[in-house]
């Protein structure tokens, strides 16, 4: 998923739930939010994940850089 898919999915998913819970449909708009909780859950373990990796790569980085400067 490319950055900011999930949010639109999550606020999507949050809009049907309350257009659910304006209805009277309380069991169908806890469904959706429960739905609705677990893909935010979700793309936020993928961003965690790739804020991790993206940070190990800026050190890498660093590294290599720092070895220019030195000459190695």
């Amino acid at each position: 998923m490319k950055i900011g898919e999930p949010s639109a999915r999550v606020a999507g998913m949050i809009h049907d739930g309350m257009v659910h819970a304006h209805g009277g449909f309380t069991v169908a708009a806890e469904v959706v939010f429960e739905a609705a909780d677990r893909v935010a859950l979700e793309a936020e373990h993928r961003l965690s994940v790739e804020l991790h990796t993206i940070t190990r790569m800026r050190a890498e980085i660093a590294r290599h850089r720092a070895g220019l400067r030195e000459g190695r």
